[in-house]
């Protein structure tokens, strides 16, 4: 995966979570500081609910 965003992150942890192994490739050195990802949908907040309950990956 490309890119260490919020989405290509949250992927890569889903991914993770159902026995699959995944690497993210990042250009910078550290986090950007510039405002990402500054809308979550209903679908988006749903999956990390879920993910977040017991039993869940994140």
């Amino acid at each position: 995966m490309v890119g260490g965003g919020p989405v290509c992150l949250t992927l890569a942890v889903l991914l993770s979570g159902n026995g699959r192994s995944e690497a993210v490739l990042e250009r910078l050195p550290g986090p950007n500081r510039q405002a990402r990802a500054v809308h979550l949908d209903d679908g988006a907040a749903r999956v990390l609910r879920d993910r977040s309950r017991p039993g869940g990956d994140l």
